[in-house]
């Protein structure tokens, strides 16, 4: 067994691949958007904070996202925004599942630790059978807290029934990596596969 008690994973652009561009431009006809993707993206991340951390439904997002691009948005569209929302992200990457399932036997606990809102965390719950390697999942919107805040990397330890120092996190964003460090973690920045396999060895998880 790793001297790694648990493992965590981030989500997006981690055990995903990048968001898909052509969920991405659906939203944007949905929307009636005719501004560039870059305009389009920008409101989509400056809005997101609040939806992600749970103080916000879709409803206010969409709303609040339409409003900043000069449009308006009807629950009809809310609907159909949501489910290519969710569809956007949960692009799996193969071979990070691969990694996963062989990390599983080298830890006491693995899991996911997210900053999502209620549709992907349900959808995640629900829909992802490769979710069943993981023990737990950590997701923004249920702790009120998004990384790289403190609170939320203690929300995951203490999920897992550990100490922050118990932990290795893995995540594509420095930011994030560098909240994880702060909160006592050890924390890896997410490049690619071969990258991370390496660095896991570093850590006496061998892949």
């Amino acid at each position: 067994m790793s001297p790694v008690r648990v493992l965590l994973f981030d989500l997006g652009a981690t055990l995903t691949l990048p968001q898909r561009e052509d969920a991405v431009a659906r939203m944007m006809e949905v929307l009636g958007c005719g501004s560039p993707m870059g305009e389009f993206r920008a409101s989509y991340s400056r809005q997101r904070p609040p939806y992600d951390r749970g103080t916000a439904d879709a409803e206010a997002y969409w709303k609040a996202v339409a409003r900043e691009l000069g449009l308006e948005v009807d629950e009809r569209r809310i609907t159909r925004l949501k489910a290519l929302d969710v569809e956007s992200w949960f692009n799996m990457n193969p071979e990070m599942l691969k990694l996963v399932s062989r990390a599983r036997a080298l830890v006491a606990r693995m899991g996911i630790l997210s900053n999502i809102n209620a549709e992907g965390a349900a959808y995640l719950a629900s829909s992802c059978p490769w979710a069943s390697v993981f023990d737990a999942a950590t997701c923004s919107c249920d702790v009120g807290a998004l990384k790289p805040e403190r609170r939320i990397y203690e929300a995951a330890a203490e999920l897992h029934g550990a100490e922050p120092g118990d932990c290795l996190f893995v995540d594509d964003m420095s930011e994030n990596v560098e909240g994880a460090r702060a909160a006592g973690m050890a924390a890896l920045r997410f490049t690619d596969v071969p990258a991370l396999r390496a660095a896991l060895s570093r850590h006496g998880l061998e892949l």
